[in-house]
Order: C-alpha cells, then structure tokens, then sequence
C-alpha cells in the first residue's frame, strides 16, 4: 500500500514539473503576442495627447489618415511597392535557384559541399557583420575595380538590397530543400531512370512533387512576409534610409523608433498594421488555397 502511494505521488509531482516547464513560454505568449496584440487594436482606435500623456477615443481617424497617406506619403507608396517587389523576385528567381542549387547539392555533383557552405554561410553570421562587410565591399571594392557604389546611390540602392537579400537568403531554403530532397526514396528515383527518365524530368516528376509542402510552405509564408520584411534595409542604414529603399516592415518600424517618432505615433502604426493584416490573412489563405488544390502531389509521380 505504501509502495502505491509512492509511486501515484511521484506521478503527480512529475505532472507538476511539465506543468511549471510549461508555465514560463504560455506566459510569455500570453503577455507578449495575445496582450501585445490586442494593445494593438485597441491602440488604432485612439490618439494619444502628448501634454496631458492621455490616450483619448479616436474612432476611425488613425484609418483615414493611413488610407490618405497611401496616396500622398512617397515613403508608404515606395514601401508597398518595394515590398511586392521584394516578394516578386523572391518568387520568381530567389525559390527556383534554391530548388536548382539544393538539387545540384542533393545529386552530390562537383564540389557541392563548397558550394553548400559558401551559400549556407550567411546564415551563420551575424546580419549585421554581413551587412557591414557588404557595404564596405560596395564603398571600396566596387570603385577599386571600377564599378560604383551601388547600396550608396539611391538610383541603385533598392535593387542592390534586393539583389544582396536574395543571396543571403539561399542557407536556410537550402537547408530545408536539400534535407526533403532526400527523404526522397531512392527506389522510386531508379524507378524513374529504369523508365529512361533524364535529370530534368527527375527533377519536375520526381523531386518536385516530393518536396511540395515544403515548397508551398515558403510561398504561402512569403505572401506574410511582404507586410512584415524589412529587406534588412534598417541592419544598413538604421532610420536613416532613403524612402526610395522602404518596405513595408521598415516604413512601420520608423513610424515607432524613427528620429521624430513619439508615443503619438503609435495608434497610426497599429491602424496600419491592422490594415495589412486584413489584407494578409485572406490573401495568404487564398494562396494557400490554390496551392493545395492545383499543385503537384506525390501521386503524380
């Protein structure tokens, strides 16, 4: 009898333990996503009075003030247009050199494993060692042999940026891409050889299909990331970039931490994220959509 109570007792004091590991990270959601985001909402429907430090009910200014400014303020229409842009070239060039570049990794053909650290070692460094050593390259090198400065000219800044983004931003897709690729069976793959599959129908038919969710996964996360990405504009230039160069991410970051911002700025940056965020959510489940019910499956194959 002694024993049974032992053992139910440690049972119980084991539940207690999970309960307290789990305790610090449900807080931690609860005070900094659930607490902050609803400070947020509430904050777009106020203004903040700076002599008497008082909010006060707005309705729906802050709203009419962001919708007017789309038409007005060259740094929110740059921000908008830069970002779809950003998320353009990450579509169209950024995530088909990943999948070529994890295939050619993936098949081990010459000198993969230095191709593979030279693309994946980026991630590893610091953002903002990267950035530095990047500008003094553009500053330096370039004009040393005869090029210009392209991050210091703001005819070629935005494109430089987008350029240097799609090239760190080769690890980590890379990673996942060559790590699904070979979940692949290698049967299904000499299958398809036996059939007189070449590499590129092996590549479309086989690997593809394969790795699809994780395909689509990066796709349906960039259409979020188009409101949020800050194209590592602020690592370059903190406040102090050119508009021209403005994603959305970095136009509400300055609205909160730029050089004339205050507590006043913060309920037209909340109505602004509220915005976009009626905008994300359907369009991201949209494409999720899409990329369900008309992508390529495994039973294609």
């Amino acid at each position: 009898m002694e024993r049974d109570k032992s053992k139910k007792k440690i049972f119980k004091d084991g539940q207690l333990f999970y309960y307290l590991v789990f305790a610090l990270p449900l807080l931690q959601f609860c005070i900094f996503y659930i607490g902050v985001n609803f400070n947020s909402f509430l904050l777009a429907f106020r203004n903040y009075d700076a002599l008497t430090g008082e909010y006060s009910f707005a309705g729906f200014d802050n709203f009419v003030l962001f919708f007017k400014n789309v038409s007005v303020d060259p740094s929110l229409k740059y921000a908008i247009k830069n970002s779809l842009i950003r998320y353009a070239v990450s579509l169209l060039i950024q995530i088909p050199l990943s999948l070529l570049f994890s295939y050619y990794i993936f098949k081990q053909k010459f000198a993969y494993r230095t191709i593979q650290a030279l693309l994946f070692l980026p991630s590893i460094l610091s953002a903002i060692v990267v950035c530095l050593i990047f500008m003094q390259i553009s500053a330096h090198v370039f004009p040393a042999i005869g090029l210009k400065d392209y991050l210091g000219n703001i005819h070629t800044q935005f494109t430089t940026i987008v350029i240097y983004n799609v090239w760190i931003g080769f690890g980590a897709s890379i990673l996942l891409y060559s790590s699904a690729m070979g979940s692949v069976s290698p049967d299904v793959i000499d299958a398809a050889h036996v059939d007189g599959a070449n590499a590129i129908r092996e590549f479309f038919h086989i690997i593809i299909p394969s790795i699809y969710p994780t395909l689509s996964t990066f796709i349906v996360t960039g259409i979020a990331g188009i409101f949020i990405d800050q194209a590592n504009v602020h690592s370059f230039f903190s406040t102090s970039a050119d508009p021209s160069s403005y994603t959305i991410g970095y136009y509400l970051f300055t609205q909160i931490v730029g050089k004339t911002s205050s507590y006043s700025a913060y309920p037209y940056a909340a109505s602004a994220g509220l915005v976009f965020t009626a905008i994300a959510v359907p369009l991201t489940l949209f494409v999720k959509w899409l990329l369900e019910k008309f992508g390529p499956s495994e039973e294609s194959k």
